[in-house]
């Protein structure tokens, strides 16, 4: 299956998750039509909403319905911090949407001239990400598996649980 094609599967499958209050977290140059869009990338101006950093989200607690990302969680320094903030403004029973590479085929992307490609996380099977997302017991996993049409990334969803405190 040709790039393009694994690229719209998975922008397909973000945008069926986009409803109500939705934060796109890295949105690149291709933001979602409904969705705030974030990206602290300056080389991404004018696609997001918001230059901001998912670190340091400007918003209230539990303001948001959705959380959707595409490629971006293996590329944040500080993968703790940015899961706490999403954790914090996503509403209980919310839900992330995450599309992440498959690391034992998805190749590492190290340019220098894109430092927010670099690979910080990487995860070689949906076993080692379920583990990495249930290390918060705010949420709970109902997906975590490749996409059927090819095995280049892994599709996950996990809902914020009610009661359980940030």
């Amino acid at each position: 299956m040709k790039q393009q094609m694994i690229d719209r599967v998975q922008h397909l499958w973000l945008c069926s998750h986009i409803e109500g209050a939705t934060l796109n977290v890295g949105c690149g140059v291709h933001p979602y039509p409904g969705a705030i869009n974030i990206d602290p990338n300056p080389d991404r101006k004018p696609a997001p909403d918001f230059a901001i950093d998912v670190c340091h989200l400007p918003w209230v607690d539990a303001c948001f319905d959705r959380i959707v990302s595409c490629h971006v969680l293996p590329a944040l320094r500080h993968i703790g911090e940015a899961m706490r903030e999403m954790i914090r403004v996503l509403k209980p029973s919310g839900y992330m949407a995450h599309v992440v590479p498959d690391w034992s085929v998805a190749p590492k992307r190290l340019d220098p001239r894109h430092p927010w490609d670099y690979q910080h996380q990487g995860w070689y099977s949906a076993e080692e990400l379920r583990a990495f997302f249930e290390q918060y017991p705010q949420l709970r996993v109902t997906t975590c598996q490749p996409f059927p049409q090819f095995r280049w990334s892994f599709r996950v969803v996990a809902y914020r649980r009610w009661g359980v405190q940030t």
